[in-house]
């Protein structure tokens, strides 16, 4: 099996909502089981409090669990829990490091952005320029986020755990392809 590169955001997303959703969960469901003298109100709205805050929970897991980027044999595989991309190595003109914060720059992001992508400002991204997006950016954009994609400068912009080993591992094998291009042509 492939090794697995997960995304950053999605990481931060599930960080950031899943342990507040499980405590809102716990709270309405003693609520909503345990009895008690001083609560008069119907107890549905604590059960429906608690089936969606466990939603949000499993929902946030299940993100973060099934978005990555994995390098396949012909091309690099992208996944989300709402779609799947695939990008063929020929379609990589280059890639190289860059920084999250210089590519999205936080002064063009609105406050809510900005708080929720604070700590990767400064984090490493592989950039990737490609010849053309594999499918138009509206429905990039819907798939994955805006985060993933600088539709201008036609770069897919990756933000993942171990940056540096899966920008050696493309480099490597864009280097191979070129070189046993070169070698057929000769």
């Amino acid at each position: 099996m492939r090794k697995r590169y997960p995304f950053l955001t999605y990481e931060r997303l599930k960080d950031t909502i899943r342990g507040k959703a499980l405590l809102i969960f716990i709270v309405s469901l003693c609520f909503s089981l345990l009895p008690s003298p001083w609560l008069k109100m119907p107890r549905w709205p604590w059960v429906l409090m608690a089936l969606a805050s466990f939603s949000l929970a499993a929902l946030t897991s299940l993100i973060s669990r099934s978005s990555y980027v994995k390098l396949a044999a012909e091309g690099l595989e992208i996944k989300s829990l709402f779609g799947e991309i695939f990008i063929p190595y020929d379609e990589i003109v280059e890639t190289y490091y860059g920084v999250f914060g210089k590519i999205f720059e936080p002064a063009h992001q609105n406050w809510s952005q900005r708080i929720f992508l604070q700590p990767f400002w400064f984090e490493p991204v592989i950039v990737l320029k490609l010849e053309e997006f594999p499918y138009d950016y509206a429905s990039l954009r819907l798939l994955f986020g805006k985060y993933l994609f600088e539709p201008r400068k036609k770069i897919l912009v990756l933000l993942v755990k171990e940056p540096t080993e899966l920008n050696a591992r493309i480099s490597s094998i864009l280097q191979e392809r070129r070189l046993q291009k070169t070698e057929e042509k000769g």
